[in-house]
This record gives structure tokens, sequence and C-alpha cells, in this order.
């Protein structure tokens, strides 16, 4: 079955309007920015805070209708929700953890602890069962989260930041357990998180939320072919550039780019270009690039094996290349360069 939502409520200093629909074995993941409205729309969804105005609905189950006045209380909806902190209760073991929603529900505490300890072992936690939570690691306590959710087979999955507060080290075991586990699910599954690894490993699809509305939502790869918004853009990594598009030339102020062969018509349009796909350069280079121009730069950020530069003027473009590269060329924070970038290399779309 499907999960229905059309949310309507203020958020203080923004609005959210939001409409999303959600299959039977889906991931849709709801990213933004902080304040964008993302957890506010997951509790309206649970039923943990009022929608303002509008209607969820879970197949024919009407959650709440604001029309009709219709209200399902959170825990007649069956769900499984991770919230992004305080996840488990101090005072219960693991086993008693997992086992809390089916006791909640009315299942024996013999019955319900039989269940929790078929999860644990399911998630190969069961060694955990008799440990409390303050003596878990993040990755141990988030498993014994998810669990916790999935146990009695939910209807709908609901995860506010799953990894946000683990390592890097454990990141990437609980995105591994949760695709497998949200697979064999085979329930809907709305993940909200502001981080595009989580986005793009988790999501069949990705739901861009800025200032409380969706902005863009497809796949990864639909994203990152055309991002629409500069958050999106910088999200996964790659440049964008709005402007006017007249045949192989796109003008943006005082900038103009050719761009690569297309079929965008003659108006407002985005070009997007890969970070690596760009060089820089000491002096104007020689060659056949088509684009060339001169720039300087604003700032650099180191990482273990790559270097991201931000130029400034005439357009704000990011340019990835190795420590050794950029060691090569010997500028520096506030030093003007050139940059390059070949017309096959600009990839424009329609504004």
């Amino acid at each position: 079955m499907t999960l229905a939502i059309s949310v309507r409520r203020d958020l203080g200093t923004h609005h959210l309007e939001v409409d999303l629909e959600v299959a039977d074995g889906e991931r849709l993941v709801v990213i933004g920015p902080n304040g964008a409205g993302k957890t506010s729309l997951l509790r309206g969804v649970a039923g943990l805070d009022p929608i303002g105005s509008g209607r969820v609905a879970f197949g024919d189950e009407v959650w709440d209708d604001t029309t009709t006045g219709a209200h399902r209380p959170v825990e007649a909806r069956r769900l499984g929700i991770v919230p992004q902190r305080d996840a488990l209760l101090a005072h219960l073991t693991v086993l008693d953890n997992v086992a809390y929603g089916p006791r909640s529900r009315g299942l024996s505490r013999h019955a319900a602890r039989r269940l929790a300890h078929d999860e644990l072992e399911r998630f190969g936690i069961a060694h955990l069962a008799a440990a409390r939570p303050r003596s878990l690691s993040g990755g141990e306590a988030q498993r014994v989260a998810i669990a916790r959710a999935l146990i009695g087979e939910p209807s709908v999955l609901l995860l506010d930041e799953p990894t946000s507060a683990l390592d890097l080290s454990a990141k990437a075991g609980v995105r591994a357990l949760l695709a497998t586990a949200t697979t064999a699910l085979a329930r809907p599954a709305l993940i909200v998180t502001h981080d595009a690894v989580d986005a793009l490993t988790l999501g069949d699809r990705i739901a861009v939320l800025e200032e409380g509305r969706i902005t863009q939502i497809g796949s990864g790869r639909e994203l990152a072919a055309a991002p629409r918004t500069a958050y999106v853009a910088e999200l996964l990594g790659i440049n964008l550039i709005r402007g006017s598009l007249r045949g192989s030339v796109l003008t943006s102020g005082i900038f103009e780019l050719t761009v690569g062969a297309h079929e965008v018509p003659s108006g407002e349009a985005i070009a997007t270009v890969r970070p690596r796909s760009i060089s820089l350069h000491r002096s104007r280079p020689e060659g056949s690039p088509r684009n060339v121009w001169r720039s300087r730069i604003n700032s650099i950020d180191r990482t273990a094996d790559r270097v991201r530069v931000r130029l400034v003027d005439p357009v704000e473009i990011v340019v990835e290349l190795t420590s050794a590269g950029l060691d090569a060329i010997g500028v520096g924070e506030g030093d003007e360069v050139w940059a390059s970038v070949k017309a096959s290399e600009v990839v424009v779309t329609g504004g």
C-alpha cells in the first residue's frame, strides 16, 4: 500500500508545504539543510505533531484528514520509528527495549521477549541482549533501535537522521543494515537526513526539501544529472550556473560559458560542471579548451586525498584536484589563477 502525504503547516520562519507518495517497498529519502522542515514533516506523518492542514493516509487507512477531522493516534498507526536521538530506554536491557513494542500491544512478557530475541538474532546482536544502553557503542545502539522499530512488521518505517550520531566506521554498517532490513520489510520507508551519502545509498528516490518546499525529486542519478538548485548542486558536489542560453553559449552576468551538445531551446537554462572537469593554471593555458577565464581563489579545503578550491569572480565555482596538482601550480588563497573546462564537460538543461 502507498503512504500518501499532503501537509501544510506554518513553521515560524517559513511554511511547510509538502505532497509526497511512498510506495510499498520504496525508500524515499527527504534531504535538506537544517531548519528546512524535515523532522516536522516526519513527526506530522507519525501523528506526534499536528499537520496543520492536509491529509495523511496509508492505503485505505486515513491517519489524518483536517477536512473531516479524522485522526488516528500514533499508537494505532503500527509505525516503526527510529528517532534522531534518545532512541533507547536507559532503564531497560537491550532485549526489553526491543520487546517494548510488542508488550505495549498486549503480547505477554514471555512472547514479546521471545520475539525480541529472534529480532536481535536476525540483526546479529543477540549477544547484547542483557546489556544496558549506556554500555553500547553508537553503532550498536542504532542497530538495537532499528531492531526495535522493525519488530512486528510495521506498516510504515520512519527514520530521522539514522546515521547522524555515528562515527564514520559505524555509518557504513548501519547503512547496509538499513538497506537490507527495509528491503526485507517491503513497506514504505520515509527517511529524513542532511547526509548526501545516506540519501544516495539508501534512497530509491530523493526528495529535496528547502525552506519547507520540495524543490526537486528523483533518483540520485537524476538529481546529479540535472540539479535544480544551488543546494542540490553543492550537496552532490556539482557546480551549477544559471543563465540565459543562446545556441551553444550560456551567459550568466558578465560570464560566458560554451556548453556541450544539447537540444535545449534558447532561454533560461542551467549548466552543470563537475569540479574534477575543471583545470587550474598559473598563466593562460594554450590548447583546445573552449572555456578559459581568469579568476581568484577564495578558499582552499584540503582532505586526505583531494583538494577543493573555491573560485570567485566572475562566477563562483568549485574545482577539485589533487594536493600535488595544486602544489605544482603554486597558488594559494587570494591568488589569481586561470581556469579552463572543455565544452563537452558542460551539461545544460532547461531552467
